[in-house]
């Protein structure tokens, strides 16, 4: 099922009769089948935009679309969705089939699909109790929780506690799953396990998945496409590793990485970028003079070994060492700092005098607001 929202805004009202905006004119379409990340710092809207969607917010200017119906006005419980909120909410006391089967049972509208569903069964069943037993157990098994269905809750992890609210959603063969900081309740290790098996969840279903998340490792790692949210107005949107590649702005390219991108200041001079007071490299594209912000990431920076003329002088001031790997920050003759990874043959040690090289085709030229990008 696609979602469209065209020039969709939400306010709130605040104190003193005034109101909060916290989506904007929001313009996105999702493809049927997808999974999409709505991402962003906390604040940003992805929330309000997925409770729009849900049907449990009501939308203030614009249309939410499912396929072709306009469901704007639509109640959430005929909106055909399934929704898995950050906190799980399972009931403790009931087991495991009981909370998978709870939407199926005690939903008005619901039961009333369930049965016309029911009477339309080629080849039949024998009664409506064993076609709900037959559902229960297929989500069930989807979500690998076959063995604990006479479980309560509190005997199971907290990985396994998601999965019953994930199988609780899908039981109702929602046209679209929705998923509100599902993993956030996790520790590290969980949060691994249990993305992968969101993605395998939603490939295995086709359903329609929106993922809201602040998470951008989260988002990258499983989302087929990433809509980046900034004070409930849209960012960018597109495939993780594009968006990654080719920020839109300053505030894109900031967002998505870890550790952060470097950003340090420069300038363009007769067609020449500066880093600091350094001529750097000549530009491909004819720019205006002007002061820019330079954006580097961390993995497209290395300790010159051909003496290019194109690198620049740093001096390292700490290596941190995190496992494996070693994250060397260095400062620029200017002051400014950088960071850099280091490779298992680079020796470097703090105080070193060094030369640096990142190839022009990965530096990202920012205008100095840091609202659009002149080189990417």
């Amino acid at each position: 099922m696609q979602v469209r929202l065209e020039q969709v805004t939400k306010t709130f009202a605040g104190s003193k009769n005034t109101q909060a905006t916290a989506v904007k004119e929001l313009d996105v379409t999702i493809a049927s089948g997808k999974l999409v990340g709505l991402l962003g710092p906390s604040g940003c809207g992805k929330s309000t935009t997925l409770f729009m969607i849900a049907g449990i917010h009501d939308v203030s200017e614009g249309h939410i679309y499912f396929g072709d119906h306009d469901v704007t006005a639509l109640p959430s419980d005929k909106r055909g969705v399934g929704i898995v909120f950050q906190n799980y909410a399972l009931y403790p006391h009931l087991t495991v089939w009981d909370n998978i089967a709870f939407p199926l049972l005690n939903a008005k509208e619901m039961k009333k699909r369930l049965k016309q569903r029911f009477a339309e069964l080629s080849p039949p069943m024998a009664n409506f109790k064993a076609y709900i037993q037959r559902l229960v157990e297929e989500a069930a098994k989807l979500v690998e929780l076959t063995a604990y269905l006479d479980r309560k809750p509190a005997e199971l992890s907290g990985g396994q506690q998601q999965r019953v609210a994930i199988a609780r959603a899908i039981v109702k063969n929602p046209s679209i799953l929705l998923l509100d900081e599902p993993l956030s309740n996790l520790d590290a290790r969980l949060r691994v396990q249990t993305r992968d098996e969101i993605k395998r969840i939603q490939k295995q279903t086709g359903i329609t998945t929106v993922f809201v998340t602040h998470d951008q490792d989260e988002a990258l790692s499983i989302c087929d496409e990433v809509i980046i949210l900034k004070d409930g107005v849209l960012q960018q949107q597109g495939p993780p590793q594009e968006v990654y590649d080719h920020p839109a702005n300053q505030f894109v390219a900031e967002f998505l990485g870890s550790p952060q991108i470097n950003l340090v200041g420069g300038s363009i001079k007769a067609n020449k970028l500066y880093l600091g007071n350094e001529e750097w490299f000549a530009l491909p594209e004819s720019l205006s003079d002007q002061p820019v912000n330079i954006g580097v990431r961390y993995e497209n920076i290395r300790p010159d070994r051909e003496n290019r003329k194109q690198a620049f002088e740093a001096t390292v001031t700490s290596i941190a060492r995190t496992g494996g790997t070693s994250t060397v920050q260095v400062r620029l003759a200017d002051g400014q700092p950088m960071r850099l990874h280091r490779d298992s043959d680079d020796v470097l040690q703090e105080g070193d005098r060094v030369r640096l090289y990142a190839r022009p085709r990965t530096v990202y030229i920012f205008n100095a607001e840091g609202e659009k990008i002149l080189q990417c």
